[in-house]
């Protein structure tokens, strides 16, 4: 460590990140909330890089000093804390707009939050695209890169002004370097070590592990979004991050290019940050012009998915009854396109037991590994949510609004393992037999109607794939 990261670190150690008052705020009344679920209070904390650090300190304290592997994600997290250990957290967090009354300060700390959810979000789907083991890992870790500059901004606000307006016209490392004297990363990576951050954010932080490919999941959409919004889309800096983009993702330059853009809108409508305006909506300025982020986010190309996602199953499968293929690797067909085609980040196939009383895990792609996957077994052998859905081939759709009604047929187990009350259900059978039942959902997020619409024929489409190749067999 040089001495200029030492002597920082020094000064950071043992400090707290401040959080939005709007955030805090906000996940106080989702924990008083009977209706809220875990998920939606780490749906938050993930939008707040104050948040996310308390939580992973707390949680990660006793790991990091006996040894053992570091909780990665905040829903693992909160599954680990109770409703009072959570508020307690909450009544440590240094609330921001009091630590940093500067309004200007304050605007380039939410403008940095902006950019940190809009490369963490692209990168969560690349990882998704990837079929990576755990897209939640990537996300927060990418959510976090920034956390050097985020401790800077909360101990010296006039060196983070500096920073921030050196940025505007120098590269990234020349303008940490003449301000900070280090590298903001350097100062991320040690504090990340010290506090017991995720090991994929310290993998990140570190040049060492640059050529990792889960590395580059993150690191690439963080120097994107900080690219595109410092100094926009059109840049050498932005074609060399569409380049690299196009290897990860395996996909054509133009193809790649066009679902960044379409993807970076969608990202921009998830977040409201005080006076920030996101990156997405410079994508169609013309020179002298400044149109409206109403105007930018109805004129970016929506995905024409609904038909090609469903004609794209209805093939595969009617090439894998030519093949003489069984139930099992139809199935796995659509599991692999409920998250290439449709867009789930997460599925669950289960399968009944021998008794036909209960259904078990048998895959759970997007998922990640614990022993959840093995205890969560719904029962179908009393009225109830999995009963209902198994009794005959169909598509069930679960949201915050009805998720109440249905909430104590889902055991805890497997309540613990979702952490959503917005998913969808596919029922598959031949005949009248049930035979298994798919589980699909985005990470707690809500479903939108399109995505709804266009899943709603696989259940059917499914069933009668199946039960045509068992005629055959």
């Amino acid at each position: 460590m040089s001495d200029s990261a030492r002597s920082w670190v020094q000064a950071l150690g043992n400090m707290t990140l401040p959080v939005s008052g709007e955030k805090l705020s906000q996940c106080r009344t989702l924990l008083d909330s009977p209706a809220a679920a875990l998920s939606d209070i780490g749906q938050m904390i993930n939008t707040d890089p104050g948040l996310a650090t308390l939580i992973f300190r707390h949680v990660n304290q006793g790991r990091l000093k006996s040894g053992r592997p570091l909780i990665s994600t905040i829903d693992s997290s909160l599954n680990l804390l109770g409703a009072e250990s959570l508020r307690q957290l909450f009544d440590q967090a240094t609330v921001l707009e009091e630590l940093i009354q500067d309004p200007g300060v304050q605007h380039a700390w939410y403008r940095l939050i902006g950019r940190s959810y809009h490369a963490a979000r692209l990168a969560q789907e690349w990882a998704r695209r990837q079929s990576d083991r755990a897209p939640s890992e990537v996300f927060i870790a990418t959510f976090l890169m920034d956390l050097g500059q985020y401790c800077v901004a909360a101990v010296d606000a006039q060196k983070f002004s500096r920073l921030i307006e050196l940025q505007s016209h120098q590269l990234k490392q020349v303008a940490e370097l003449q301000t900070l004297g280090v590298l903001s990363r350097d100062i991320g990576s040690e504090l990340a070590s010290l506090w017991g951050l995720p090991e994929l954010l310290q993998d990140t932080l570190n040049p060492a592990f640059i050529m990792n490919h889960r590395v580059q999941l993150c690191s690439i959409p963080s120097a994107l979004a900080h690219e595109a919004d410092i100094n926009g889309w059109n840049t050498e800096a932005i074609q060399a991050c569409y380049e690299v983009a196009s290897d990860i993702l395996r996909k054509p330059l133009p193809a790649t290019v066009t679902h960044i853009h379409e993807y970076s809108a969608i990202i921009a409508r998830e977040m409201n940050l005080p006076g920030v305006r996101a990156a997405a909506a410079r994508l169609v300025e013309l020179p002298g012009e400044a149109p409206d982020d109403a105007q930018i986010f109805s004129s970016a190309k929506k995905p024409e998915r609904q038909a090609s996602a469903i004609r794209g199953l209805s093939s595969k499968l009617t090439q894998a009854i030519k093949e003489g293929r069984g139930a099992s690797d139809m199935m796995k067909l659509a599991l692999q396109s409920l998250g290439e085609d449709f867009g789930f980040d997460r599925c669950l196939l289960f399968l009944p037991d021998a008794e036909k009383k209960r259904l078990t895990i048998r895959a759970a792609p997007g998922f990640s590994r614990t022993p959840l996957l093995k205890r969560a077994r719904p029962r179908i052998d009393r009225p109830g949510l999995f009963a209902s859905a198994m009794s005959k081939p169909q598509t069930l759709r679960v949201n915050d609004e009805n998720y109440p009604r249905v909430a104590a047929s889902i055991p805890e187990e497997l309540s613990a393992l979702i952490q959503s009350a917005n998913f969808m259900l596919f029922s598959i059978a031949i005949g009248d037999k049930p035979l298994a039942l798919i589980y699909s959902d985005m990470s707690g997020h809500p479903i939108g109607p399109e995505q709804i619409q266009e899943a709603k024929p696989v259940a059917s489409l499914l069933t009668k794939a199946i039960t045509q190749s068992f005629r055959q067999s």
